[in-house]
């Protein structure tokens, strides 16, 4: 008996797509890097949504062909990520022409580090926004 082939998709609704949603994510984001990526990384509406994925990849890297399987390649280092990373950001990965084609395994790695290095910076950036100010006396 065949085993049930199981889908792994990545569906528009995991990822960044409108204009207006990447002028957000790069208003109100943080940026952090590494050798390979870049990532600006805001928090969505609710913390429950699942984290979105939107890329970024300059003429710098190389011919459509060339920028298309970069952008193929972040879609599924996140997608075989994305079980593993907080929920509720808004994820916009900007590939470096450092390393043309970094390994999936060493891709998968760097993405993971830094969505959870830029999560602990928007938790320390919200705890500190509601943080009572002190007073002005004088």
């Amino acid at each position: 008996m065949q085993q049930p082939r199981r889908r792994y998709r990545f569906p528009p609704a995991a990822r960044v797509r409108k204009k207006r949603e990447y002028e957000r994510v790069f208003a109100r984001g943080v940026r952090v890097r590494d050798d390979l990526i870049k990532l600006v990384v805001a928090p969505r509406d609710s913390p429950e949504l699942p984290s979105r994925l939107g890329t970024a990849v300059s003429r710098r890297i190389g011919g459509a062909a060339a920028r298309n399987r970069v952008r193929r390649r972040l879609r599924e280092a996140f997608r075989l990520e994305s079980a593993e990373l907080p929920r509720g950001l808004d994820v916009v990965c900007i590939p470096l022409p450092l390393v043309p084609e970094p390994p999936l395994p060493e891709l998968r790695r760097s993405l993971r580090e830094l969505i959870e290095r830029a999560a602990a910076r928007l938790l320390r950036r919200s705890a500190a926004a509601r943080r009572p100010r002190p007073a002005e006396g004088g």
